[in-house]
């Protein structure tokens, strides 16, 4: 077993004062890791993660023990302004925009479905998929809603043909 450390840092000086903040956090136990890099074709999908059938990128991977997980875009470039784009959100992004990778990750459970984009360099990070998920059939608004499991996380490109990485660490379950 080892423990897997993840750091976050911000690194800033603004008007001669360090803003800048470190946040660690260490996950104890790791007993298997996943690596893979890919890319997402415009049009078509990647299931990134699946609890259902214990699949990230198409290899299988035990989701139940899983205690942390990081999709990055790998594109290089500058952030392309993500108002652009004026489909729906039916996953099905196939306008090519030349010049554009991002990484649109479509987030969905029992609680409903969520969006979020990755630009070039971004990264999404997944700590635990039980009972920490709303989606948007939920009433967000409410403090006191159910949270549920994370089912699956998808990966689409929009605008053109993205690379991506996976990371994942996690426990065996028995």
């Amino acid at each position: 077993m080892a423990d897997l450390t993840v750091t976050i840092k911000e690194d800033i000086t603004l008007n001669n004062i360090n803003e800048g903040a470190q946040y660690d956090r260490v996950y104890t136990g790791i007993e298997n890791i996943f690596k893979t890099w890919g890319t997402v074709q415009l049009g078509a999908t990647v299931d990134v993660y699946d609890t259902a059938v214990s699949t990230f990128a198409g290899s299988t991977v035990e989701t139940d023990g899983t205690k942390y997980i990081r999709f990055t875009n790998m594109a290089s470039g500058s952030q392309q302004p993500l108002g652009g784009y004026t489909g729906s959100n039916s996953g099905s992004v196939t306008t090519s925009m030349p010049g554009v990778n991002l990484i649109r990750l479509k987030i969905s459970g029992s609680g409903g479905i969520a969006w979020t984009s990755l630009g070039p360099g971004d990264s999404f990070i997944l700590t635990q998929h039980s009972k920490s998920f709303q989606g948007s059939s939920i009433n967000v608004d409410s403090y006191y809603s159910i949270f549920n499991d994370i089912a699956k996380v998808q990966a689409f490109a929009q605008g053109s043909d993205t690379n991506y990485y996976i990371f994942a660490a996690g426990i065996a379950v028995t």
